[in-house]
C-alpha cells in the first residue's frame, strides 16, 4: 500500500502497529484537512463534524495490537475526547485489510441483535477455554430449586439440573412483582406465553426467556419467577444459596440498561429494534473503518470503585454486584449493545478474534490469587470497596447481599467472615476507615425471619461508605505494597447473640502467626549502584548488593531467592568470604 500523505501513514502505522502503546501526533485538523488527500478526508471531514471548538490538535494512540485505534482531540471544555476506529472488510469485498491491520472489526446491524454471533462466542468459549472458563471458582456446582424451561414455558423442579443459565437485573419499579399465588399458574406447559401471564411479567425477563430459548439453551434461573417469596423456608433457603446459583450457571444474561420493565432491544420478532449509529467510512484506496462505541471507550472517567460514572443504576445496587462478579461468563447489554466476557476474553459485535480487552470492571477475580486460597487483604480490599457504597432497598440485606462472595473468599482467610471482617486479621480490619460520605444503615423492620442480617456498627456492612478501606498499608499482601505497618492483637474478642447471651465463641485471630522470623543464608553476588524513585528528580543514588538466599544441598548451593540489601547496612555486619558452587 503506496501512500504518500503524513498523516495516512501514521494511521496506517496506527491501525498496523504490533507495539504496546502506540502514540503519534498527527497535526491540527485544519491543516490535515487542508492537504489534498481523499484517502483520509471522509474521516477528518467526520471528525471535524463532532467538533464543538474551530480547531484541534490531533492525536493518536493505541493500548495494543488488538486494542481499537484511538483519535483523541480537546472537546472545547478543556477535556480530551477519544473515538476508536478499527479496519473492517475492503470496499471490493475481499479481505485484503487482514494483510496490514493488526486489529479486525465487522459492520453490524445497528438495529437488531445478530443471535448466531452469540451462539458462537458460546460454543467458542466452551471450545477454546475448558475449566479456566467453566470452574474458574472450583466449587460444587448447586442447583436451584426451581427453573424455567424454556422449551415448555413453565417453572420446573430444578433437582439434579446443573446446566442453566442465570439473569441478572435491576427491580426497578417491578420490585412488587412477586410470584406468590401465580406460582401453581405458572408450572403448567405453555403458562409463561399465555397473555394473562405475560401481561404480569416484566419484559426484560420476558425478552431473556425468549433469548435464552433463541440460544438453544432450555433452562433459565431468574429469581422473580424461580423464588416463592411466600414460602419463607424456600425464600432464604434460596437467598443463602444466591452466590452460589450465580456462581454455578453456565452463563449469566446481564441485563444492565434500564430495570427489568424497561426490555432487551434489538431482539428481532421479540422486541422492538435497537436505535444504534453504525459510522462507516472509507480510508485510503480500498479500505473500510467502523467506528465503535463498546464499554472500550474511556470518555467517560472511572469513579474509585472503577465504575463509571452515569453508567445504569444496575451498576450502583447491592444485590447486583455478587451476581455480576460471580457470574463465570457473562453476555453484557450494555447501551443497547450486547458483548461478551468471561475469564479469558471480552467479545464484542464490532470486533473479530478479540480476547482479553482493557474493561471498565474491575473483578475481584481477574486475579487468582485469593482464589488458590492466599490470604491478601489489598485484594480483599478492593473486592469489598466497590460493593460498600452501593444502594439496597431494605438496608438489611447489606450482609446477605455479599454472603455468596464472601463465601468463596474464606477458602483465602481461616476461619471465614464475620460480619464482613475476616477473622483470621479481625483486629487490623476492626480498623477499617471511611472517606467521603458514611451513612448509617437503619433496619427496614421488615419482618424476614429467613434472613440473618445484623448491621453492626463495627463492621462496614452496617454503613453505607463512598470510600472503604480495609486496613489499608497492613502487610498481609502478595504484592507487598505499601506494606507500612503491623497490628498486633492486644484483646481477645468473643462473638454472641445478644448483650445477655449466655453462649460466646472466641474469634481466633491467627493471621498474625503469618508472620515468623526465618533463619536464612545470604550471599552477596554484586554491587549495583540504584536510583530511588521516590526522589527521581532529585537525581539521588544509592548503593545496594544484589544477593541471593541459598540452600546447600550435599555441598552445592542452590537459590531459594533474590533481593538487594543497603552496602551500608550489609558490611555493617561481620562477613566472610564462602566459595559455592550453584546448583
Amino acid at each position: 500500500m503506496e501512500l504518500t500523505c503524513s498523516a495516512c501513514i501514521k494511521l496506517r502505522d496506527g491501525f498496523s502497529s504490533l507495539e504496546d502503546n502506540y502514540a503519534a501526533d498527527l497535526s491540527l485538523l485544519s491543516t490535515i484537512l487542508d492537504e489534498p488527500c481523499p484517502s483520509h478526508n471522509a474521516l477528518f471531514r467526520y471528525i471535524k463534524a463532532q467538533l464543538t471548538t474551530k480547531d484541534t490538535e490531533i492525536y493518536l494512540f493505541r493500548v495494543s495490537a488488538n486494542h481499537p485505534l484511538e483519535i483523541l482531540f480537546e472537546d472545547g471544555s478543556g477535556g480530551i475526547r477519544r473515538m476508536e476506529f478499527v479496519v473492517t472488510k475492503a470496499r471490493d469485498g475481499s479481505r485484503s485489510f487482514r494483510r496490514w491491520a493488526s486489529c479486525h472489526g465487522r459492520i453490524f446491524d445497528p438495529h437488531w441483535i445478530d443471535v448466531g454471533l452469540v451462539k458462537s462466542w458460546i460454543e467458542r468459549c466452551a471450545t477454546l477455554h475448558g475449566n479456566t472458563c467453566a470452574e474458574p471458582f472450583r466449587i460444587v456446582r448447586v442447583s436451584p430449586d426451581w427453573l424455567i424451561d424454556t422449551l415448555d414455558a413453565c417453572v420446573v423442579p430444578g433437582r439434579g439440573i446443573t446446566d442453566y443459565v442465570a439473569m441478572s437485573y435491576r427491580w426497578g419499579a417491578s420490585k412488587g412483582f412477586q410470584i406468590g399465588a401465580e406460582f401453581e399458574v405458572i408450572r403448567k406447559p405453555g403458562a409463561l406465553f399465555e397473555k394473562n401471564v405475560t401481561d404480569k411479567i416484566p419484559l426484560s425477563i420476558s425478552h431473556t426467556i425468549q433469548l435464552v430459548r433463541s440460544l438453544g439453551e432450555r433452562y433459565l434461573w431468574i429469581d422473580a419467577l424461580c423464588i416463592d417469596q411466600s414460602d419463607k423456608v424456600h425464600f432464604g433457603r434460596q437467598i443463602e444459596m444466591m452466590g452460589a446459583i450465580y456462581a454455578s450457571a453456565k452463563l449469566t444474561v446481564v441485563a444492565t440498561d434500564g430495570d427489568a420493565n424497561t426490555g432487551i432491544k434489538g431482539l428481532r420478532g421479540v422486541s422492538q429494534s435497537r436505535d444504534l449509529e453504525s459510522v462507516v467510512l472509507p480510508l485510503f484506496e480500498n479500505s473500510t473503518i467502523i467506528r465503535t462505541e463498546t464499554i472500550r471507550n474511556y470518555d467517560n472517567k472511572t469513579n474509585n470503585d472503577g465504575y463509571i460514572k452515569g453508567t445504569p443504576e444496575y451498576f450502583q445496587r447491592g444485590w447486583t454486584h455478587q451476581e455480576f462478579h460471580l457470574s463465570k461468563r457473562r453476555l453484557m447489554f450494555y447501551g443497547e449493545r450486547v458483548f461478551w466476557q468471561c475469564t479469558c476474553a471480552d467479545w464484542y459485535e464490532d470486533l473479530i478474534e478479540t480476547e482479553r480487552l482493557p474493561s471498565k470492571w474491575w473483578s475481584p477475580f481477574s486475579s487468582s490469587v485469593m482464589l488458590k486460597g492466599v490470604p491478601d487483604l489489598l485484594e480483599l480490599n478492593l473486592a469489598l470497596r466497590g460493593y460498600a457504597k452501593r444502594e439496597h432497598s431494605y438496608a438489611e440485606d447489606s450482609l446477605p447481599g455479599i454472603t455468596g462472595l464472601l463465601s468463596i473468599l474464606s477458602r483465602s482467610f481461616e476461619g471465614g467472615f464475620l460480619c464482613g471482617l475476616p477473622e483470621a486479621c479481625f483486629d487490623a480490619t476492626l480498623m477499617w476507615t471511611a472517606e467521603g460520605g458514611c451513612r448509617r444503615r437503619v433496619n427496614s423492620g421488615r419482618n424476614h425471619s429467613a434472613l440473618i442480617s445484623p448491621l453492626p456498627s463495627w463492621s462496614w456492612v452496617g454503613w453505607q461508605i463512598d470510600w472503604l478501606s480495609i486496613a489499608p498499608g497492613e502487610a498481609l499482601s502478595i504484592m507487598g505494597a505499601g506494606n507500612r505497618r503491623r497490628t498486633t492483637p492486644i484483646t481477645q474478642w468473643f462473638t454472641h447473640e445478644s448483650p445477655n447471651s449466655g453462649l460466646k465463641r472466641p474469634i481466633r485471630t491467627t493471621w498474625f502467626n503469618f508472620h515468623r522470623l526465618l533463619k536464612v543464608e545470604l550471599v552477596a553476588i554484586c554491587l549495583q549502584r540504584r536510583e530511588e524513585r521516590s526522589e527521581l528528580r532529585y537525581g539521588k543514588w544509592y548503593d545496594a548488593y544484589g544477593v541471593f538466599w541459598i540452600k546447600w544441598i550435599d555441598g552445592v548451593a542452590y537459590r531459594e531467592g533474590q533481593g538487594y540489601v543497603f552496602k551500608d547496612m550489609w558490611d555493617s555486619h561481620d562477613l566472610g568470604d564462602v566459595d559455592l558452587v550453584l546448583g
